[in-house]
């Protein structure tokens, strides 16, 4: 190797160093192995959901919602962390959706169970992300004996001034799960 040689193979090797550590940089940021992702659907798509039937009822302690009917991806899912969401939404103007993943549902069908926070829970909607209904239902409460006994209303127009807030969803993996109330703030 000629001295005049020696600088360019260095340059080049400097050179080639800093373009792969830039590389991934100009990739965006990967996806963390700990967390969801709403379901992306290209130009012109959308995912679309059905409501044929709502279940409430007190488990020991605790009011459930089982939601069935239909869910429709825009797209088949790419893995196991693209998700729709359950949300509800309460009587404070507030809402908060719980990540369901598309895997586990038996697509085209969809089967829901969550937990809900009794009294407060006036709607609940199937959602696409946290600005996206699709699918929605009004729930009313009455005390039966000191007990709060949730019941169908009914369903939701998507612009009902109930189901208008944007509904936050935490989209992190969370280790375990209890009976008790997801959806709980």
């Amino acid at each position: 190797m000629t001295r005049r040689s020696r600088p360019l193979t260095l340059l080049i090797a400097v050179l080639t160093a800093l373009a792969a550590a830039a590389a991934p940089s100009l990739a965006g940021p990967p996806v963390a192995i700990d967390q969801y992702s709403w379901l992306s659907c290209p130009a012109g798509t959308y995912t679309s959901a059905w409501i044929d039937e709502v279940r409430l009822e007190r488990v020991m302690t605790d009011t459930m919602v089982t939601i069935t009917g239909g869910l429709q991806p825009c797209r088949p899912p790419e893995n196991s962390r693209e998700v729709f969401a359950v949300a509800a939404y309460y009587t404070v103007a507030d809402a908060r959706g719980i990540p369901v993943t598309f895997i586990s549902q038996p697509l085209p069908g969809m089967n829901v169970t969550q937990g809900i926070p009794e009294l407060t829970t006036e709607a609940m909607c199937v959602i696409a992300r946290s600005d996206v209904r699709l699918a929605c239902f009004a729930i009313s409460w009455e005390i039966v004996s000191g007990v709060p006994v949730a019941r169908y209303d009914g369903a939701l127009p998507l612009n009902d001034p109930r189901v208008i807030e944007n509904a936050f969803t935490d989209l992190k993996i969370k280790g375990g799960s209890g009976p008790g109330c997801p959806l709980c703030p």
